[in-house]
């Protein structure tokens, strides 16, 4: 067993009921780090309570789980005991508790994948009912006398179209931006803000936030933003909305039309995910490989890091080289598995083995020495473009220019522009070619035309010399910004 079974028990088991399962799942949850994340482990747990709820003989099944269990995994185990202490009726149902924060949500969505009933979707379109708490501050604000002759209301409203998008007349002290003003500060379209985004809308807004409109906030954004991610997913849900669609108004209305347009949008990305999820399922190693990436991007299915280092597992474990490369990075950078280099070596080796450029670099960054630089040459020789550049420097810095233009050329050809940049000084300089400064400026252009700054100063350089001529009006201002910053009292009439 792993995550990929133990997530298709939890998102479907309404479809396809195997209780019988329920101790062996539970057994895999309270032994991995789900139990360590509470907003996951919360809904995870009502989903077992409940489901030994509804079959009572499962409590002796839990007990034996929680004896053999990790500490972490026993404690998680307890507390579903604990909800389970009071009888069949000791737990309430998720529908019937009130509905504050994202919590909540969460705890409907562990009811309806349970259940598949009807009750918790209508609780969670329900949310998005509630009052606009963002419009009715905002239009407070904009009536208020004190605002009027103490503030500068202009330049406030200035600041929110420019960091929430939120458009407001402040002479006629109306709002022009239609709609939710609560869903657009935590979502953009569908998908939930980054808290760092959110953070800077809400020190936008000219008023304060309490604690507790902040959460009622986060229950309704998330409310959205979960119906939209399983409309596909569960058609029920889909049907849900569109049903509710049809007796709303106002702007629960364009909320679940937004729900309704983004599910229809993703329709055809969401059926081949589930095509090639068969194939997947089937044993096929390309095809769990190329779910893992789905995953990965959040095309077609639900944005998870974990179920992608899933699936690239089982790929990878059947021997296929690009899941192995694919979770090397994983286990890397730490995406869906604890950081680990050992097992990122591990996986990175055996797909260099088989020919995997990528895999080769990066194998040549957590190598040094000879090895480092046969992985490089390997992938450069491949034609990986960051793996030329990087081989090039090598050269470089043992002297052998003519190897190390010869390298940055072809990355540079490629559009690295750290090689571009490499290759434009080398023939400012002369390394391993004859000085020219018009080569020079034109892999210098092309490198500032990627965002580089070190060409930017270099070329400055050449236009300053005379040895070429600025080609605009772009160039010339940089010619002469660069005169400024290098001879601080000479300045331009």
């Amino acid at each position: 067993m792993d995550l990929i079974d133990v997530d298709e028990f939890l998102t479907y088991y309404y479809r396809d009921p195997t209780p019988e399962r329920a101790a062996a799942v539970l057994a895999w949850c309270a032994a991995s780090e789900h139990v360590a994340d509470p907003r996951s482990s919360a809904p995870t747990g009502y989903f077992f309570a409940r489901l030994a709820q509804r079959h009572p003989d499962l409590v002796s099944e839990y007990d034996r789980v929680a004896r053999d269990a990790p500490a972490a995994g026993r404690d998680f185990v307890a507390g579903i005991l604990r909800q389970l202490a009071g009888g069949p009726s000791g737990l309430t149902n998720a529908v019937d508790r009130p509905l504050v924060t994202a919590t909540e949500n969460d705890l409907l969505w562990a009811e309806f994948m349970l259940t598949g009933s009807h009750a918790p979707i209508a609780a969670l379109i329900g949310q998005l009912q509630r009052p606009d708490i963002v419009r009715e501050k905002l239009e407070l604000w904009l009536c208020s006398w004190f605002e009027s002759v103490f503030g500068d209301r202009a330049e406030a409203c200035a600041q929110l179209h420019t960091v929430a998008g939120i458009g407001c007349d402040p002479d006629g002290r109306t709002i022009e931006t239609p709609g939710d003003l609560d869903c657009l500060c935590m979502l953009e379209g569908v998908h939930l803000r980054s808290p760092w985004q959110f953070a800077a809308i809400r020190d936008a807004l000219p008023f304060r936030l309490t604690r507790r409109e902040v959460e009622l906030i986060g229950a309704k954004a998330t409310a959205q933003w979960s119906l939209a991610s399983n409309a596909n997913r569960h058609p029920a849900v889909l049907e849900a909305c569109e049903d509710a669609r049809a007796g709303s108004d106002g702007p629960v209305r364009a909320l679940l039309e937004e729900i309704v347009r983004t599910a229809h949008a993703g329709r055809r990305a969401f059926d081949e995910a589930m095509a090639l999820l068969e194939r997947a399922k089937g044993g096929d190693a390309e095809a769990q490989c190329r779910v893992g990436t789905l995953y990965r991007e959040g095309k077609g299915v639900h944005r998870s890091a974990e179920l992608a280092a899933a699936w690239y597992h089982r790929s990878a474990t059947l021997g296929f080289p690009e899941a192995r490369y694919r979770l090397g990075e994983c286990y890397y950078l730490g995406e869906g598995v604890p950081e680990d280099e050992a097992e990122a070596r591990r996986w990175l080796q055996a797909a260099a083995e088989h020919g995997i450029a990528a895999a080769q670099f990066r194998l040549s960054v957590l190598t040094d020495g000879a090895e480092a630089f046969h992985w490089c040459s390997e992938a450069a020789k491949q034609g990986y473009a960051e793996a030329q550049y990087f081989l090039g420097v090598r050269y470089f810095d043992v002297g052998d220019f003519t190897e190390a233009v010869h390298w940055y050329r072809k990355a540079a050809e490629q559009g690295d522009a750290g090689a571009q940049y490499a290759l434009g000084d080398m023939y400012a300089n002369g390394y391993g070619v004859p000085p020219d400064a018009a080569v020079a400026a034109d892999w210098f252009r092309k490198a500032l035309a990627q965002g580089d700054d070190a060409a930017e100063e270099d070329l400055a350089a050449l236009l300053r010399s005379g040895k070429v001529a600025a080609r605009d009006q772009r160039e010339r201002d940089l010619m002469h910004r660069s005169f400024e910053r290098s001879v601080p009292w000479w300045r331009p009439h």
